[in-house]
């Protein structure tokens, strides 16, 4: 590929070569179908050539779209910002109460789990805005002194949840509506969402237990039982594998040990 492209056209097109499907991939990317029909278009006018070949009922890659992805995948692109120069530190606010927590984005926002003054709060901006200082805005829910640990994205609704368990979600992340303590069990500390099918998984700390929810945040289950994971020490973190559809996490002594397969 010559020239400079659009990141965002980028991550789209990835999205639809790895899924072969504009729905998946809309999911993947949190945002609306027609948002990566539009991106994607755009980049085939900017290369000049057709990178698919679509129909009403499949999607395939054509021999540029193909090389296009490969080099993609294989390739840094000279807009990640991997060197120091290219991060800007963006202070949110001068009281040592603050803490952050967690973060997730959609094509309308970007969205950050803290708390200010200790009081659960979530910072939000303007997807494409840069996300410096004057760009963010703050809704605090009604949680009391609970900590919100972590937000997430699913697809259609954006998903809080307190070190308590106590779920919030939010359609439109002004308006927060509470489903109670306990919804997603004992201690969570970390959230995350397969993006692909909305399911969403947190994670206990204290007690290496994984819940999911497989309705967007409504109902949750234990999906491995507290004590049978070795990541109960400080510092995990649970992440997941869009490619290869793994759950999996990482302790403070650097180790990194797969839960379970979503099927």
């Amino acid at each position: 590929m010559r020239g400079v492209y659009d990141p965002a056209l980028l991550r789209t097109f990835l999205a639809v070569a790895q899924t072969l499907s504009f729905t998946q991939a809309a999911r993947r990317l949190g945002v609306r179908q027609s948002t990566v029909s539009q991106h994607v278009r755009r980049l085939e006018e900017q290369v000049g050539r057709a990178l698919f070949l679509r129909d009403t009922h499949t999607v395939e890659l054509t021999g540029d779209g193909a090389a296009t992805a490969c080099y993609l995948e294989y390739t840094p692109a000279d807009t990640e910002p991997t060197a120091a120069g290219d991060w800007t530190t963006v202070t949110f606010a001068a009281s040592s109460t603050f803490d952050f927590y967690g973060m997730d984005y959609n094509d309308d926002y970007m969205a950050i789990a803290a708390a200010d003054s200790s009081k659960p709060t979530v910072y939000y901006a303007a997807t494409g805005t840069g996300g410096l200082a004057g760009d963010w805005s703050t809704v605090q829910l009604s949680l009391g002194s609970a900590t919100l640990v972590d937000i997430a994205w699913t697809g259609s609704r954006w998903v809080g949840i307190t070190a308590a368990g106590n779920v919030y979600l939010s359609d439109d992340i002004l308006t927060w509506t509470s489903l109670g303590n306990g919804t997603a069990g004992a201690g969570p500390t970390h959230l995350t969402c397969d993006k692909d099918t909305g399911f969403l998984y947190a994670y206990s700390d204290s007690t290496g237990a994984i819940f999911v929810s497989r309705d967007e945040g409504v109902a949750w289950s234990e999906a491995v039982a507290a004590g049978s994971s070795n990541m109960t020490a400080h510092g995990q973190k649970l992440g997941y594998d869009k490619k290869r559809r793994y759950l999996f996490g990482g302790d403070d002594s650097a180790a990194i040990e797969t839960f379970l397969r979503t099927l």
